[in-house]
């Protein structure tokens, strides 16, 4: 399924394969809460993740100024999905600018409906 959206060409639905992705493959939170160090799929910024090899991604998930990541493998289409999001986007910016957790949560409790929220 966030493959199929991956390749859409409709960037909410490319975002929500993203995130739909990092939360399984990744564990990410939709918005960590429960933490001041770890940021979730939404508050990650285009800083927060670089391109460093081919089909490798470099994953800050920590607040922490110096941590340096995890190197994680992904799947050609994820990598070429994130390096079409980087595109014009500052440092600064939000990688999924267009979601919302009611967005990611709505389109997750289609396949576990007793799903509330995350």
């Amino acid at each position: 399924d966030y493959y199929y959206n991956m390749n859409s060409t409709d960037t909410v639905r490319k975002q929500l394969g993203v995130a739909v992705w990092m939360i399984d493959n990744l564990l990410f939170d939709i918005v960590n809460e429960k933490t001041v160090d770890l940021v979730g799929c939404l508050q990650l910024k285009c800083s927060n993740i670089a391109l460093t090899a081919p089909e490798t991604l470099n994953v800050k998930r920590s607040k922490l100024l110096d941590h340096n990541g995890e190197n994680v493998k992904a799947p050609k289409i994820v990598y070429d999905t994130i390096s079409h999001l980087l595109q014009n986007k500052d440092p600064t910016d939000l990688l999924l600018d267009q979601l919302s957790a009611s967005t990611i949560t709505e389109h997750l409790s289609t396949y576990i409906p007793s799903l509330k929220a995350l």
